[in-house]
């Protein structure tokens, strides 16, 4: 058995991949295509599983949400449930929601590519952030993940954070080696002047 799984991960799933040997398709009892059609849905799934990423997708015209049982966990939606753009939006933080809400528009009118982070509302934890990839398929549908990025976030709030910290002492050293400086400049010359 030949099979090949390539999942490229710097911001997300790039690809999934599989190759079966022809034998092997003929030993499952299944018309080949069908077969690697299903094995190729079940290894995009087990991808999905391993980068922890939900499935949401969108149709255009009626504003219906579909979503997998991942994605309702990022975003904290009951499974089994209607949804639609506006429960995506309401459940956006506040302070994002304008700016969502308008490139997700965007993005629907002119059949672009949607890719944005945006902080989710939390009741009791610390802020959250979920990163949606989409693009448009066929039947005029946007299709996408999710991935929550809180903690690649929280790391940028950490390193910004200490950057500041590290400008702010190198400051200080450059202050206080100039007025050294200046004094010794001042002593330099009154020693000359004796």
């Amino acid at each position: 058995v030949n099979l090949w799984t390539i999942v490229a991960d710097h911001d997300g799933i790039v690809g999934v991949a599989q190759c079966w040997t022809s034998a092997f398709i003929r030993h499952l009892g299944v018309h080949p295509r069908a077969r690697r059609q299903g094995i190729g849905r079940l290894l995009l799934q087990q991808a999905l599983d391993a980068a922890s990423m939900g499935v949401l997708e969108l149709d255009i015209p009626t504003r219906a949400i579909h979503t997998s049982a991942r994605t309702n966990d990022l975003l904290r939606w009951p499974d089994h449930q209607p949804l639609t753009v506006q429960d995506l939006l309401s459940s956006v933080d506040a302070g994002d929601r304008s700016a969502i809400a308008t490139k997700l528009e965007e993005s629907l009118s002119a059949l672009h590519a949607f890719s944005e982070e945006f902080r989710v509302l939390a009741d009791d934890t610390p802020t959250r952030w979920i990163k949606l990839d989409a693009g448009h398929g066929t039947g005029r549908r946007l299709i996408g993940v999710l991935q929550d990025v809180s903690e690649r976030k929280r790391s940028e709030v950490r390193l910004k954070l200490l950057n500041e910290g590290l400008e702010q002492l190198v400051a200080e050293r450059t202050s206080e080696l100039n007025l050294s400086l200046k004094e010794l400049e001042a002593f330099s010359f009154s020693e000359e002047h004796e």
